[in-house]
């Protein structure tokens, strides 16, 4: 008696992806049906075609040179900064604020150690004590607004930058020319 095909099943059984017991009941189908081994044999005739076909183009295929041809498509990679630029870098950003602030509390000092000379008395300028109201670090600038402690005469502010502007360029607007 022969049992209706189902073209599905023996699809997964020849992919071999059927569990074991569903594999052995199409296997013993294609073995004993007729129906079932004739839809066998197409599906590896068909295989034997596509097996044929593709090995063929391969065959044919030239993979001579292929690592100079994906090379020769490839973007060139970026030139490495010299290690000195890489060095100079490196400090900008991790050191040129800290020094810039060092800096500008060291000028602070000077102004207040030369506005009072030995034995307390002022010194040449008159200015007297100096008091800091705010020290403001905006990347390699460094600004430092003090006043004198006494008088409230204004304050004075003290700008330490890191690289010199040339004098024949225009300050960047709403910045102070220095």
């Amino acid at each position: 008696m022969s049992e209706p095909l189902d073209d599905a099943r023996l699809q997964r059984w020849f992919d071999g992806a059927l569990p074991a017991a569903e594999a052995a009941e199409v296997a013993r189908r294609v073995a004993n049906d007729d129906a079932w081994r004739e839809a066998h044999e197409r599906l590896v005739t068909a295989r034997e075609l596509l097996r044929a076909r593709v090995d063929a183009e391969v065959d044919d295929a030239d993979f001579t040179s292929l690592w100079e041809r994906i090379d020769a498509e490839l973007p060139a990679p970026a030139p490495r900064p010299a290690l000195s630029e890489r060095l100079r870098a490196w400090w900008a950003a991790h050191w040129t604020p800290v020094l810039v602030s060092a800096a500008a509390a060291a000028a602070v000092a000077f102004f207040v150690v030369r506005a009072i000379g030995p034995g307390g008395e002022e010194g040449p300028t008159g200015n007297g004590q100096v008091a800091v109201q705010g020290v403001q670090n905006d990347g390699n600038k460094t600004v430092l607004i003090s006043q004198p402690a006494e008088d409230d005469e204004g304050s004075t502010v003290i700008w330490l930058l890191d690289e010199e502007q040339d004098e024949g360029a225009a300050a960047p607007q709403g910045e102070d020319p220095i």
